[in-house]
């Protein structure tokens, strides 16, 4: 899980450059100064180093971001009034699409999650949006046999602090904590978490410090991240531990912006 944490903070500059910059918005943006968008992460776990690339287009909206040996890779489609409308995750032989439709305030109602193991089809879900105060609170994913999971998120300080995903079988929670300095995708404007799970390290204002997952109240593992920082408050390294596994050893991380 550190590791999918990791790639979680180191992928997500994912949906953050998904819809265009709104004044509105609380949670996107440098309100203190010079902008930074993220354009590359280098993580280095069990002595084994990936880089992440971001690229974008020219309005500054994130199109791909990818693993340099193609191990995971992620992309990005934007509709005509800029909303991210699509979302694909791609690692190993599987593959997750997010697709969402919008009403005509450009907030997001329904969607569709599919996914693909060796590009056959093994799972579809009709998803369903709630949206107060300029953010998704809830989403229903129903899948073909009418089992629905839902996600509720919390927001607290502009940072998603917890998404408790309810299944016929219990909860999962993620509870996240953050820091007083930026995040490393705070330039990056993602307005809507449209994919709670996947995406829940992009969708902050400050730096992601703390993560915690639990299944039925029992904790699965934690993950503690330390950073060091540039003049503006960025991130330019970070290391990352579960304080249950001593002996593991951490994740480091090096981010790069333009």
């Amino acid at each position: 899980m550190k590791k999918q944490i990791a790639v979680m903070i180191a992928l997500f500059t994912v949906l953050a450059a998904g819809c265009k910059k709104d004044k509105d918005n609380p949670i996107n943006g440098d309100e203190n100064g010079k902008v930074k968008y993220i354009s590359k992460i280098t993580t280095t776990e069990d002595d084994v180093q990936t880089t992440y690339v971001a690229n974008y287009d020219s309005q500054n909206r994130l199109v791909s971001y990818n693993a340099q040996n193609n191990s995971e890779k992620m992309t990005f489609t934007y509709g005509a009034n800029g909303n991210l409308v699509k979302y694909e995750f791609e690692s190993d032989e599987n593959k997750d699409v997010f697709e969402v439709t919008y009403n005509g305030a450009n907030v997001p109602v329904t969607g569709k999650h599919t996914t693909y193991t060796n590009l056959a089809v093994v799972a579809e879900e009709a998803l369903t949006y709630t949206v107060a105060n300029g953010v998704i609170t809830e989403m229903q994913a129903k899948n073909l046999d009418n089992e629905v999971a839902t996600y509720k998120m919390t927001y607290q300080n502009n940072n998603l602090s917890k998404v408790e995903v309810t299944v016929p079988d219990g909860k999962f929670t993620i509870s996240a904590t953050y820091g007083n300095n930026k995040s490393p995708f705070l330039g990056l404007n993602l307005k809507y978490l449209i994919a709670p799970v996947n995406l829940f390290a992009y969708f902050a204002k400050n730096e992601l410090t703390g993560v915690a997952t639990a299944f039925n109240n029992q904790t699965i593992v934690r993950d503690v991240t330390t950073y060091t920082y540039d003049n503006d408050g960025y991130p330019l390294t970070s290391s990352s531990t579960n304080p249950d596994a001593a002996a593991e050893p951490a994740s480091i991380s090096k981010y790069e912006y333009k």
